[in-house]
């Protein structure tokens, strides 16, 4: 008897807490789109590959384990807004502003947040980009910018690049691997 009074209350809760799981849930894996617009593009690129658009995954794109300080001294990012698809319609679901740093090392992402409502904890913060996330924008960014490897290299320096094996073996939660 005393089995079922807890396990009735505790069914009741979990059925309550479903709808609010499942609208969690629906929000994060890969969106249907996005949008990037920022320095050198003329127009926005539109991303609908469902395989390319996995590295653009809410929450795994923005490496929300990995916070960095506010870097608002940052200026001319790109823009990203991710849509996902409720019935059958596209809706801008957030949005991002990614900056890029040169290769070997992971750029920052500021995550303004969900444009539908606002108050998730991870909104309006500094994040460094997952290695998928940064090596996609990278290709992305070289294929539509042809003058964007070459301002990476003028920036940071060839001898630099040169003292890291020219794009990468750098050390720390920062780089990545354009093995990848």
């Amino acid at each position: 008897m005393f089995k079922k009074m807890i396990v009735f209350p505790t069914l009741i809760l979990f059925v309550m807490a479903l709808p609010i799981v499942i609208k969690t849930a629906w929000a994060k894996g890969p969106p249907d789109r996005v949008e990037i617009s920022g320095p050198g593009l003329d127009h926005p690129i539109v991303i609908t590959d469902p395989d390319f658009l996995q590295a653009f995954s809410v929450y795994v794109f923005e490496n929300i384990h990995s916070t960095v300080d506010d870097l608002k001294f940052l200026d001319q990012g790109y823009v990203l807004t991710r849509y996902v698809e409720r019935d059958s319609e596209l809706i801008a679901w957030d949005e991002l502003v990614y900056y890029p740093r040169p290769f070997g090392l992971k750029g920052y992402v500021y995550y303004s947040g969900q444009l539908e409502s606002r108050g998730t904890p991870y909104d309006e913060k500094w994040y460094l980009v997952s290695t998928e996330g940064d090596v996609a924008m990278h290709r992305i960014l070289v294929e539509r910018i042809p003058e964007f490897v070459l301002k990476d290299i003028v920036e940071q320096g060839f001898r630099d690049y040169v003292r890291q094996g020219l794009l990468g073996n750098c050390r720390g939660a920062d780089c990545i691997s354009l093995s990848t």
